[in-house]
């Protein structure tokens, strides 16, 4: 993960929210170089050596589980053993990093519903039938019955996902269990939309929020958008978006962001 990503990610989340706990997973090789150590003291980071953790709290070999995965089931473990030591959060935000970027503080949005999990679609131009990766992953860890049950349902994102500490821990734990029997067959975000919508999660309310008028947009299947005159991605309510992923996808955006978050060794003085 190369330094100038998680300063993009890390200054944009502290900057959308001071008193929150931001926990990245790195390699312990990664954390131990100077920058990153710089990075995690100035913005007030925790990173967490994966590798060692693993070793440490976890039957499972680093190399037989692929990342995408892997991931799942470290998060899954993370929290559980918060809730074994009784420090649990209010609320988790779990999400990607080489392509988000935060605008606004994604928790300030929750007291505006009753507590659970939140889901975010790409958009509701696309369903999942009609998607040749969302398709096939469902297809491969479900089966076809299954993909025809949910396959004209709006695509959910895998790389956002916001809930309250119970709802997280329901969610995580579903998650878990199919990833460590099926993960060479199942992809994470098959996964993800089959919770979301064959109700896998006891007790818990799933609030499904769209691209188009919610607070997380998500811009991969998004051809146009909408800017302020501050450079903040709007949705269609000209409301400022919370959190950007997939901002890669967009060469406009991905510019402004190299400019606006680059490394002082990265300037070009004219």
């Amino acid at each position: 993960m190369p330094l100038k990503i998680v300063y993009r990610f890390v200054r944009s989340a502290r900057k959308s929210c001071n008193n929150c706990h931001i926990i990245i997973f790195l390699h312990s090789k990664i954390i131990a170089e100077e920058d990153f150590r710089q990075l995690a003291l100035f913005y007030s980071i925790i990173f967490i050596p994966y590798d060692t953790w693993i070793s440490s709290h976890l039957n499972i070999r680093l190399s037989s589980i692929p990342t995408v995965s892997l991931r799942w089931i470290i998060i899954s473990q993370y929290l559980k053993r918060l809730d074994d030591i009784k420090s649990p959060y209010k609320y988790v935000f779990i999400c990607d990093s080489r392509d988000v970027i935060f605008q606004r503080n994604i928790f300030d949005y929750v007291n505006e519903y009753e507590d659970g999990l939140f889901v975010f679609q790409e958009t509701t131009k696309m369903n999942i039938r009609k998607c040749s990766y969302n398709s096939k992953w469902i297809k491969d860890c479900y089966g076809e019955t299954e993909l025809n049950l949910i396959g004209d349902q709006k695509i959910i994102c895998a790389g956002t996902i916001l809930g309250s500490w119970k709802a997280m821990r329901n969610y995580l734990s579903i998650v878990e269990q199919v990833t460590s029997q099926r993960y060479q067959q199942c992809n994470d975000q098959g996964i993800h939309n089959h919770i979301v919508y064959r109700d896998k999660i006891n007790n818990t309310k799933i609030h499904i929020i769209s691209h188009e008028r919610g607070f997380v947009g998500t811009l991969g299947y998004s051809a146009t958008f909408k800017r302020n005159q501050f450079g903040l991605i709007l949705n269609e309510n000209e409301q400022v978006y919370a959190v950007i992923h997939q901002f890669d996808r967009n060469k406009q955006i991905t510019g402004q962001l190299e400019i606006q978050y680059q490394l002082w060794t990265d300037y070009q003085q004219d």
